[in-house]
């Protein structure tokens, strides 16, 4: 009776193997799905395998994590290789993580976030590193003097700093770009040749000028904006109002360096290759604007006016428009005196009711064409550019002197200090011309102090 309840001690150990190799076979066995074949789904065609798990590993990084959001420090420098690839591909899959990944690491770092530094999403896109499918960049890159910003991709409700502030006033020239856009020309004028040296633009805002309210100007290579027509043919020194009006067109424009201009050449050691020529930039609505672009450009304009203009303490600009002609040379020159090129900038900026301008003149290396007098290698020894402001039809103009039309022309580039800048020239243009006070200092007595 004993025998037939005994228990064999030793089954218990090669019951718990055998069970433990079961479940090892069983965790290795796939099963073969209706589209697949045989090597496939167990794993015998070791390259489709390899294929497959590099595969999944891509779609679990990203579809699995959750990217904190990036953050830029105010230098405005952002890899530009980062996240190199597919992007077209990446966006879609991404986009619901990016909103999740922006709300939650938003709120719980901004407690620890320094005062200099400034969250951003992607904001604009980016026709960089080898990006050919996008149209636009952000403007704060560090190639972003060559791509054209775009306030749809913008950082919206964006708060600027008081250190980012500083940052863009400390640039002497305003934005302007020659790639992005809808023809990949940013704001360059490829109209503008000398076939066509003007361009006519139109403005959404009136634009009080010397009296008077424009809704549209004429672009010209020629260093001016024209409001009205010229006379048929310039006699020099130049005299404003004309004086033979009304027998003669007498044109109202804003003449920042009236000369006879064509565009000239840079040599490819140049620092800036931004293409010579015109650039065109309108801001519209800047007050109510919260992209990034918008806010910096108001901010900037306000500023540098409030602080460079009396009168002008609560000055609030609505539109602005930048002009900039860059690497001009002068007409009837030889050959190479293409490379004897100026650049300066016009800075528009207006509530519809109060106009200030801005004259950056960064470079001059030639002062009159052949028709008035110049030589054809440097530009030289004629009657210089007239710098100032017509009213047009007999009513009124303002001569910018001493440099107008003088050898003193050159001290331009190194007069104005307006806004600590040596170069920075700034009026009130609106009714009768108004210069800043600060327009005929010397450079050594140029502050950067804002």
């Amino acid at each position: 009776m004993r025998n037939e309840f005994c228990i064999d001690v030793f089954a218990f150990p090669k019951s718990i193997v055998f069970c433990c190799l079961l479940l090892l076979l069983s965790s290795q066995i796939s099963a073969q799905t209706e589209n697949e074949s045989f090597e496939n789904a167990f794993g015998l065609d070791e390259t489709q395998s390899m294929d497959n798990k590099k595969s999944n590993a891509e779609s679990n990084k990203y579809t699995g994590q959750i990217s904190p959001i990036r953050k830029q420090s105010l230098s405005g420098q952002v890899d530009v290789n980062e996240d190199e690839g597919n992007h077209d591909d990446k966006d879609e899959t991404k986009k619901g993580v990016e909103e999740v990944s922006f709300n939650a690491v938003t709120n719980s770092d901004q407690k620890n976030k320094p005062e200099n530094e400034i969250t951003l999403s992607d904001g604009f896109s980016e026709k960089i590193a080898g990006r050919r499918n996008r149209k636009y960049a952000r403007y704060d890159l560090s190639e972003a003097d060559r791509y054209a910003p775009h306030s749809d991709g913008s950082v919206l409700n964006y708060v600027l700093t008081e250190t980012r502030l500083k940052e863009i006033r400390s640039k002497f020239m305003y934005w302007y770009v020659d790639k992005g856009g809808n023809n990949d020309d940013g704001d360059y004028q490829r109209e503008i040749q000398a076939s066509m040296p003007q361009v006519h633009k139109n403005f959404n805002f009136q634009l009080p000028f010397f009296g008077l309210r424009f809704n549209y100007t004429r672009v010209s290579v020629n260093g001016y904006l024209e409001f009205t027509d010229p006379p048929m043919h310039y006699t020099y020194p130049l005299v404003f109002p004309v004086r033979n009006w009304p027998k003669e067109n007498d044109p109202s424009f804003i003449g920042i360096f009236f000369s006879k201009c064509r565009i000239g050449k840079i040599p490819p050691t140049d620092i800036d290759q931004r293409r010579p020529g015109v650039y065109f930039r309108v801001e519209e609505d800047l007050q109510n604007r919260t992209d990034q672009f918008g806010v910096e450009m108001r901010e900037r304009l306000k500023w540098d006016i409030r602080e460079g203009m009396i009168g002008a303490e609560a000055f609030d600009p609505k539109h602005a428009v930048v002009v900039t002609w860059k690497n001009v040379s002068f007409v009837g020159g030889i050959d190479n005196s293409l490379y004897k090129t100026n650049t300066f900038q016009m800075v528009l900026a207006t509530d519809e009711v109060n106009t200030y301008v801005i004259f950056n003149y960064l470079n001059i290396q030639w002062t009159s064409h052949t028709e008035a007098g110049g030589d054809t290698v440097n530009g030289e020894g004629g009657i210089s550019a007239f710098v100032g402001f017509n009213a047009g039809n007999g009513t009124g103009s303002y001569e910018y002197e001493p440099y107008s039309q003088t050898w003193m022309i050159r001290d331009l580039t190194r007069r104005g200090c307006v806004n600590g800048f040596p170069g920075r020239h700034m009026f009130k243009i609106d009714d009768d011309i108004m210069p800043s006070a600060f327009g005929s200092r010397p450079q050594r007595s140029c502050n950067l102090g804002y």
